[in-house]
């Protein structure tokens, strides 16, 4: 029997801070981008408030006693570089994590489908893979399995419990791997189908490709190329394939098109905490924002939030403003446009001090500057979409 049990990392190849960058930590999760007021109205640089967080004040006026800038509503943010000036008084070095401050995702993947003759040998080619989900190169030397899963979805059934991370065992029916014969080989075929290393007998693959057992109505099969040899991590392309009782084609080829993705982060809606300047003795909590306390309490893709599921927390620099940031070429690629990102492992526990994130070469978190805007994030690397479940700018302030 083939194997039924899937890693829950099929979206590890999606989202940055750990995306597909050569700075990757153990965890496959990543971050998405952050909430602050973005120059304009209601941006003003000096005591009280925040400058744009493009840099400096924009062309409406440059900046007044007090903070606030000339003109109605302030001027612009700069396009340039990041950075927010000092806030406010402090009010503490803890972050009690809020739905009120944490960011807003939604995601919308969809996948090509190749229509195959029932009960035939199906080939795989993946030699079109030149570039995963998010633009990023692929080695196709190194891709090590080829997994093959079948699911008691319909299409859309599928694709919606992907964006919504609600895929569970009970959708798969079966799941198995072609392994590439050398760092050469571009394709495989069904019969090739192994389980732990182990070939698995014909007969009880044919079983899989009835169309009389697995009705394309209701059900929709899967192809992940992947790097390395771990169920569902490493994933770099994803396409489908169906039963088509009138189809005569038997080969299904997968190509940087297989699998489309769009996505927006609202990064504008929340309320940023203050830290103070300098001090990396900051601690996070996020103890409050179980689900089970208040319904209100969700992950910022609106699903529950168990605080237990929070695996690392990861604080960043960025020099681009936030509204760049929200752009889904950097957002999908946080840890690659970051100047600089430290990262901490929760082995267990709802709270975390941010002295104790580092950066890849074991430098810790200094505390946060005016310089830049700094992104915090919380994730759960277990789950199968990656997005943060809470992610906030921190505002810097002035210590009492």
């Amino acid at each position: 029997m083939m194997h039924r049990a899937i890693s829950t990392s099929l979206l590890s190849f999606i989202f940055a801070l750990g995306g597909c960058s050569g700075t990757q930590v153990a965890d496959d999760s990543g971050t998405g981008g952050s909430a602050m007021q973005t120059g304009g109205t209601g941006g003003t640089s000096g005591t009280g408030g925040t400058s744009g967080t493009g840099g400096t004040s924009g062309t409406g006026g440059t900046s007044g006693t007090g903070g606030g800038t000339s003109g109605t509503g302030g001027g612009t943010s700069g396009t340039g570089g990041g950075g927010t000036s000092g806030g406010g008084m402090c009010t503490g070095t803890k972050i009690l994590a809020s739905p009120a401050d944490n960011y807003k995702f939604h995601s919308d993947l969809t996948i090509n489908v190749t229509k195959v003759k029932p009960s035939s040998e199906i080939t795989f080619d993946w030699s079109g893979v030149t570039k995963d989900l998010i633009g990023h190169d692929v080695d196709l030397s190194t891709i090590g399995m080829v997994e093959i899963a079948l699911w008691n979805l319909t299409l859309a059934q599928f694709e919606q419990k992907l964006n919504d991370d609600s895929l569970a065992l009970m959708n798969l029916a079966i799941i198995a791997t072609i392994i590439p014969s050398g760092p050469t080989d571009r394709t495989g075929s069904i019969y090739e189908l192994t389980e732990m290393g182990q070939p698995v007998v014909m007969t009880d693959i044919q079983k899989y490709l009835s169309i009389t057992d697995f009705p394309p109505e209701s059900h929709i099969y899967t192809v992940m190329v992947a790097d390395g040899m771990d169920y569902g991590k490493g994933t770099r392309m994803l396409a489908g394939f169906q039963l088509d009782a009138a189809s005569t084609n038997t080969q299904v080829n997968i190509t940087s098109d297989s699998t489309h993705l769009m996505m927006t982060a609202d990064m504008h809606s929340l309320a940023s905490p203050t830290v103070p300047v300098g001090n990396p003795n900051i601690t996070i909590d996020w103890t409050e924002m179980d689900t089970d306390k208040n319904p209100n309490n969700k992950t910022a893709a609106g699903l529950p939030f168990d605080p237990t599921q929070i695996t690392q927390v990861r604080v960043g620099k960025y020099s681009k403003s936030i509204s760049e940031l929200e752009m889904q070429s950097n957002f999908l690629n946080l840890d690659e446009v970051a100047d600089v990102l430290y990262r901490a492992s929760v082995p267990a526990g709802t709270s975390l001090d941010l002295s104790k994130a580092k950066d890849p070469n074991g430098n810790a978190f200094p505390g946060i500057d005016a310089t830049a805007n700094w992104i915090v994030a919380l994730n759960c690397g277990e789950c199968a979409n990656p997005a943060p479940w809470y992610l906030t700018v921190l505002k810097p302030c002035a210590a009492q």
